[in-house]
């Protein structure tokens, strides 16, 4: 059990000093002994170069983030494939009535690859 820095010990600056700790999500009820604790807190972690999350919002996306992390590797797409020109264009056509993820003019949209705005036109 971890005590609240004002509650006794052991307690969360106990365990930073001893390395025990390596991520920190602190988030505060606002109070004055919450916001004092959380400032000490804070302090002893950048100090330590222990990250810290402050938020509900910073703390779900570190966690689903963490996840990932564990899933199995990280696969890195340089963004020039995001960008590269399809295969149903040619040097001096525009679409040809086609969808394609990596086509510079046709757009992904929820889900949903939606036709080229040239291929309206038609």
């Amino acid at each position: 059990m971890v005590f609240k820095i004002h509650e006794g010990r052991p307690n969360p600056v106990d365990l930073m000093k001893n390395g025990e700790i390596s991520l920190i999500m602190l988030t505060s009820q606002g109070d004055a002994v919450d916001l004092q604790d959380g400032k000490e807190l804070r302090r002893l972690a950048l100090s330590l170069d222990i990250p810290t999350v402050t938020t509900l919002a910073g703390c779900l996306a570190t966690v689903a983030a963490l996840r990932a992390l564990r899933s199995g590797p990280l696969v890195q797409t340089p963004i020039q494939d995001y960008f590269r020109e399809c295969t149903a264009h040619s040097a001096a056509a525009s679409c040809i009535g086609h969808t394609e993820p990596h086509c510079p003019c046709c757009t992904r949209a929820r889900n949903q690859i939606t036709r080229c705005p040239s291929t309206q036109m038609q």
